[in-house]
């Protein structure tokens, strides 16, 4: 009988101290179903953005794809046709572009032949006469083949 009462005041002590801590454990564990459910709505929320991008980066892996297969197609299209003549292309298809491109080459050639002829005259004693009468001659060709560019190229502007 002892024992039987020995148990009983243990057992009646036990539920006391259940029943005093049992409120703060019940709000303990509601506090923290609370937090769980706030966090679950943030986990479903990152759960949709994380589908979107999915998505979309395999709408864009899809799209890399055909472009690249686009791309090859045109590659080996290219390497089975023949080289074209580059004079070919290079040859200008209106006769005033001709003249145009002639006028720059030889403006060009005439600006390089003053420039050595004044570098050469520099490093020596030449007769001072004939070098500015050739470079005047050179200058004067080189002015009306600027002036006659000026003009095609106004010409040109008219031209479809």
């Amino acid at each position: 009988m002892k024992n039987k009462l020995e148990l009983r005041k243990k057992l009646k002590q036990q539920v006391e101290t259940f029943k005093s801590q049992s409120p703060i454990e019940i709000n303990r564990l509601y506090s923290v179903q609370q937090q769980l459910v706030g966090h679950s709505s943030h986990i479903e929320q990152t759960i949709k953005q994380l589908k979107y991008v999915h998505n979309v980066l395999e709408q864009n892996a899809t799209i890399l794809q055909e472009k690249n297969m686009e791309i090859q197609k045109n590659i080996d299209l290219l390497k089975s046709k023949p080289n074209p003549d580059i004079d070919e292309l290079l040859t200008p298809k209106h006769l005033l572009h001709q003249q145009l491109l002639e006028c720059s080459c030889d403006v060009h050639t005439i600006d390089d032949v003053i420039y050595y002829l004044t570098k050469g005259f520099g490093s020596s004693s030449k007769d001072t006469t004939a070098f500015i009468k050739n470079i005047r001659t050179l200058s004067k060709e080189a002015f009306m083949k600027k002036a006659l560019m000026e003009k095609i190229e106004g010409i040109l502007i008219n031209i479809p």
